[in-house]
């Protein structure tokens, strides 16, 4: 999750060539809890771009440790992807309602 502060930046990766599909499996995923929001990004050579994010809509502000990669990929990261294996599958098949009694469901 992403906080704003003022003259702060992030790196990260401009996705495109997504299709209705992608995009389904990409917002039922992320849930009710985020909403598919429009921004303005600038990209490695200066220029602007308009793209989409996931806006937190419902979820309280991060906490203030910060994220450890390696941490999470030794504690979660096995148990992330089965789950959002299954998770995905499930696209257009259930809500997302649904999907997250489903996630929230799944024992580790």
């Amino acid at each position: 999750m992403l906080v704003p502060q003022a003259d702060s930046i992030v790196e990260g990766v401009l996705l495109h060539g997504l299709n209705k599909k992608d995009l389904d499996r990409i917002v039922l995923f992320e849930g009710e809890e985020y909403e598919l929001s429009p921004c303005q990004v600038t990209l490695s050579d200066k220029t602007c771009a308009e793209a989409l994010f996931f806006n937190e809509s419902i979820m309280p502000l991060a906490e203030t440790d910060v994220w450890d990669y390696r941490l999470w990929a030794e504690q979660h990261k096995d148990y992330m992807l089965r789950q959002s294996s299954v998770y995905v599958s499930l696209c257009g098949k259930i809500s997302a309602a649904e999907a997250d009694v489903h996630w929230q469901t799944y024992v580790e």
